[in-house]
């Protein structure tokens, strides 16, 4: 079977935050317990610290993000994951810093609560205080 290209018709239908204007937005995110962050302090810095530097590369190297994108994509045509790796670095949906803004995190729960899949915004579930641990991301930036 053939791979469909961009060359062969298909084309990006919506492009999240060219069209939104919810940038920046914390388009994904790292989760995991207080406990365990607080008991595996040298563990969790290290993955932060392996983010920092994953994103930080992307910028860096882009030419080299395409080429790492269709390597794990590797069914799809490489025409397509260049275009979505380069488009997605020029709208900056791939975060520059692993430190997650109150900003980004404020659109990113707006939009979670419209389409309900929490339970509205500035509540225990939803605020930045209550789920967002800066202190990792800062220290990795640092390094």
């Amino acid at each position: 079977a053939s791979k469909a290209t961009m060359e062969q018709g298909l084309h990006e239908v919506y492009s999240f935050p060219e069209d939104s204007g919810w940038s920046p937005y914390a388009f994904s995110s790292l989760t995991t317990t207080k406990k365990y962050t607080q008991s595996h302090k040298k563990e969790t810095q290290a993955v932060v610290n392996a983010f920092e530097k994953a994103c930080q590369y992307i910028y860096a190297h882009p030419s080299e993000a395409v080429t790492i994108g269709q390597r794990e994509f590797p069914d799809m045509d490489a025409s397509i994951v260049k275009h979505a790796v380069t488009h997605s670095i020029e709208m900056k949906s791939y975060p520059e810093h692993a430190l997650v803004s109150k900003e980004s995190w404020k659109n990113a729960m707006t939009i979670q609560a419209f389409i309900k899949n929490v339970d509205g915004l500035n509540t225990k579930n939803t605020s930045y205080a209550t789920n967002v641990d800066p202190s990792f991301a800062k220290a990795a930036e640092k390094s």
